[in-house]
């Protein structure tokens, strides 16, 4: 069996630009300095272990979070990511890179460390193909 020989693209990196061009919140990877209510809103994307590769696509699990100081702010900026991240593998500037997004876990509120912050997580597996070595 022949294997893929290129670059698999940082899909972290992928995301946070991805989702910061569409929302215009920011978007972290790592949690600001000084904490969440802070930067609110904005969303976190927390890459978690996955399955192995195939050898032409991989998989990344990620948990991602929206948060926000206002309970109907923080539904609608969850309906905006849902379909950001279903429409992910067809806009034109991931298309090359992003064959699948699947929800593994639906949007919940989730408490947050401060009592003024409003926070939901959702799980979803990004599958993406390597790219030729430059």
């Amino acid at each position: 069996m022949s294997q893929v020989i290129g670059v698999w693209p940082n899909t972290t990196r992928l995301l946070i630009a991805y989702l910061t061009d569409r929302t215009g919140l920011p978007v972290y990877s790592r949690r600001p300095e000084d904490g969440w209510m802070s930067a609110a809103p904005c969303i976190w994307v927390d890459r978690l272990p996955g399955p192995p590769s195939d050898g032409y696509s991989k998989t990344y699990t990620f948990d991602i979070e929206a948060m926000h100081t206002d309970p109907d702010d923080l539904g609608s900026l969850v309906q905006m990511l849902e379909v950001y991240l279903f429409t992910l593998p067809s806009e034109s500037d991931t298309r090359h890179q992003v064959d699948d997004v699947q929800c593994t876990a639906e949007f919940a509120d989730v408490p947050a460390d401060d009592i003024d912050l409003e926070r939901s997580v959702g799980s979803f597996d990004i599958t993406v193909r390597p790219q030729p070595a430059l």
